[in-house]
């Protein structure tokens, strides 16, 4: 009866490590490339014909943002990409969107 429940305990714990080493992947290792934490996803939109307007960001919600400065490579009118951002307090003559420094910005797949 001792030795079934010491093999029951060696096979659970044997399971439990499985598991755990299955589930805990590193997000390097795995084929999709992961997420920056905290980012969300935008489509970039030309608003130039709007006077001292240039690219600004759309989010899923519909708010617009209007960042300080996007890289030229990401001043594709539609380009969807994923951003992180924080508010800035500056004047701006774009009438739209809310100003805001690019943290991060990369195209999403």
């Amino acid at each position: 009866m001792e030795t079934r429940r010491v093999i029951n305990s060696i096979i659970t714990l044997i399971c439990l490590t499985a598991t755990l080493a299955i589930g805990c992947k590193s997000p390097e290792k795995t084929a999709h490339s992961p997420t920056e934490p905290g980012s969300v996803s935008a489509t970039v939109i030309d608003m130039r014909e709007l006077d001292g307007c240039t690219y600004l960001l759309e989010l899923q919600d519909g708010m617009k943002l209007q960042p300080t400065a996007i890289p030229v490579e990401y001043q594709q009118a539609g380009l969807k990409v994923r951003v992180k951002y924080k508010k800035v307090e500056i004047m701006s003559i774009c009438m739209s969107g809310n100003p805001v420094e690019l943290t991060y910005i990369k195209a999403e797949k």
